[in-house]
């Protein structure tokens, strides 16, 4: 898992109950601005980006990352979030998907 955290502004936020956002996708740099521009409206964003395991020796170019799968187990999509939300002791957020990620939103 790769992850980029914006933390809010706190000088533009009024309310420190806003309910924060876990983006899914297949590149957290593709979520730069979006992060920042939420960050400075007062929301914390946390964007998430699976990783391939390199442990398999699939030579087909065409082969996409199927997200739901890791090294061939299923993963529930719901402990994932629920790992994020532990971690950040996040009681409840927004989740975003984007691309095959979105099936885990």
């Amino acid at each position: 898992m790769i992850y980029r955290y914006f933390g809010r502004s706190r000088a533009r936020s009024k309310r420190s109950d806003s309910v924060p956002f876990i983006i899914l996708g297949p590149n957290v740099d593709h979520w730069k601005d979006t992060g920042k521009l939420l960050a400075s409206r007062g929301f914390n964003v946390m964007a998430c980006q699976r990783v391939q395991d390199d442990t398999d020796n699939n030579d087909d170019k065409k082969h996409r990352y199927d997200s739901t799968t890791s090294t061939g187990a299923a993963v529930d999509g719901d402990e994932l979030v629920l790992s994020i939300l532990d971690a950040l002791r996040w009681n409840r957020a927004i989740l975003v998907g984007c691309d095959a990620d979105s099936i885990l939103a």
